[in-house]
């Protein structure tokens, strides 16, 4: 008789359905990895670069004013301590539009024209790109909307301090065929 030093049990196999689970959960949890990082990545792009956006709002010829007190923007400045001078309509429309080609160049291919008009106390700036769907403008809002929602207050609160009552500011996004994508909001 055999003893039972001698039975050998059969391995147990692990079914396909665990192997391709494994895979989804560790696939899934690279892809979130990747989705924060780039998150992380475009809002600390926004950050560095809030005093140049904020720069090509501003009227010519004026200096925005920090906390800090230096009394001049840079690539680096936070953007809670960015103040905007007061502004009418007229001369932040003036600034976006001369400032246009740095926006399409800095936006890297995205946007391929930027246009400000002005209603009344209503800013309208149109951006149009033939590269952004709804769902990547859904994405790059989610990611940053908080900032351009800071960006848009300061703008804003300089168009208040000018005497502009009930100041609005109308970001749309255009397609190439001039079809609104997505118009954002902001007044007050």
């Amino acid at each position: 008789m055999a003893s039972r030093s001698d039975y050998k049990a059969p391995k147990k196999k692990k079914s396909i359905g665990k192997k391709i689970l494994i895979f989804f959960i560790v696939l899934l949890i690279i892809i979130g990895g990747l989705s924060a990082g780039a998150v992380w990545f475009a809002r600390r792009m926004v950050a560095e670069n809030a005093g140049d956006i904020i720069n090509n709002i501003i009227p010519a010829g004026t200096d925005t004013t920090q906390t800090g007190g230096t009394g001049e923007t840079d690539g680096g400045s936070a953007l809670a301590d960015i103040s905007l001078p007061p502004s009418t309509p007229e001369q932040i429309t003036e600034k976006m539009n001369s400032a246009a080609q740095t926006i399409v160049e800095q936006s890297r291919g995205l946007v391929e024209s930027a246009q400000a008009s002005v209603d009344g106390s209503t800013v309208t700036y149109n951006l149009q790109t033939s590269r952004l769907n709804n769902a990547m403008i859904g994405a790059a809002l989610m990611a940053s909307g908080d900032q351009l929602d800071e960006i848009a207050n300061k703008v804003l609160d300089s168009m208040e301090a000018a005497g502009t009552q009930n100041p609005r500011l109308d970001v749309n996004i255009v397609d190439d065929a001039g079809n609104i994508l997505r118009t954002i909001p902001f007044q007050r």
